[in-house]
């Protein structure tokens, strides 16, 4: 979910299950500065969530039970297992650049995560390079969807 949702660390420990709006495909969390936002939950972890609720059992309250200090141990047993780099800060990093790669504009990025200003996205997307943005542009000004738009 961290990855998914480009909540951080101490928001995810706060989600309690009747701030998730399936509806609007959303967690409602109370971010930095006591700003209220809704995270993405995506078609990725939205089948992994309703899954482990009903595993749990569980339909109301913290949606995990764990804390911030919590959510980091479970992230340096992945480290330690994978040998690959499983922080909070580096799943949000990567929320920022996939959803670059996927062609979001940078304030929309900004947005979903919760950031006040463009510095951090702008900093974590940075090393994003010519070849993602020829990718991007492809995406986008590909004939298919400019003949849609025209039609």
């Amino acid at each position: 979910m961290l990855v998914d949702s480009g909540l951080r660390v101490t928001e995810l420990a706060k989600v309690m299950i009747e701030d998730i709006q399936w509806q609007e495909h959303g967690i409602k969390v109370i971010g930095k500065g006591r700003k209220e936002r809704l995270a993405p939950i995506t078609e990725i972890s939205e089948p992994y969530v309703k899954a482990w609720l009903v595993e749990s059992g569980k339909t109301s309250g913290s949606l995990f039970d764990l804390t911030a200090h919590g959510i980091q141990t479970i992230c340096r047993r992945i480290e330690e297992r994978t040998k690959m780099k499983a922080n909070p800060h580096v799943f949000r990093r990567s929320f920022a650049t996939i959803k670059k790669q996927q062609g979001l504009d940078i304030e929309i990025i900004r947005i979903l995560g919760g950031w006040t200003d463009l510095k951090m996205p702008v900093q974590y997307t940075r090393a994003f390079g010519f070849k993602g943005a020829i990718n991007i542009m492809r995406k986008v000004t590909h004939p298919m969807p400019l003949m849609e738009m025209v039609i």
